[in-house]
């Protein structure tokens, strides 16, 4: 009985081993997928802040300024 018993002990132990190598691999992609996604977050931020500081060189139409004589609008003559 004490044979199998080691025996038994002997299994979980490779068992236990195997997913411990299993666990590592994944442990690495996982934490390479993390660090991708944070250069990207963070590129992605950069990207951000970059377009918010760029100044507005254009003005829309209805800004509050007076319209051309052309588009401004006058009464008809009866």
């Amino acid at each position: 009985m004490c044979h199998c018993y080691q025996s038994v002990i002997n299994q979980q132990q490779h068992s236990l081993f195997y997913a411990e190598g299993l666990t590592k691999s994944y442990g690495r992609e996982v934490a390479m997928t993390d660090q991708q996604k944070q250069r990207d977050e963070r590129e992605r931020e950069q990207t951000r802040q970059r377009e918010e500081e760029k100044p507005q060189t254009w003005k829309h139409p209805d800004d509050g300024t007076e319209l051309s004589e052309r588009d401004q609008e006058r009464p008809l003559k009866p």
